[in-house]
């Protein structure tokens, strides 16, 4: 859409108001100015995280996981939680469905 100068949310808002025309939803990261301002403008619209940084919030969480994990001296199936979080639901073993049940 548009290459702001400034991240900030007046300057974000500014770019959004020039979109005219019926809007059902807005893809962009999750920074809080460009959250309020789609707010803002949009108020109705459904506000979508991008799918780069979605994976990227999920391979830091994983890291950070495994940081703590690695720490604490844990002994996890770290690698068997990831391979079934990896995995469309369809796709895991009967074991893994079994763990995934219990897990939620």
């Amino acid at each position: 859409m548009a290459i702001v100068p400034h991240q900030n949310q007046d300057a974000i808002t500014a770019a959004l108001q020039k979109v005219t025309g019926p809007i059902r939803a807005v893809v962009s990261d999750f920074a809080p100015a460009m959250v309020n301002a789609i707010q803002a403008v949009y108020p109705t619209t459904m506000h979508v995280l991008d799918r780069f940084h979605l994976v990227q919030f999920f391979t830091d969480a994983q890291q950070r996981r495994r940081r703590y994990l690695g720490e604490a001296k844990k002994h996890h199936k770290s690698r068997f939680i990831d391979r079934c979080l990896a995995r469309k639901p369809e796709q895991l073993t009967d074991e893994e469905r079994e763990f995934d049940a219990k897990w939620h």
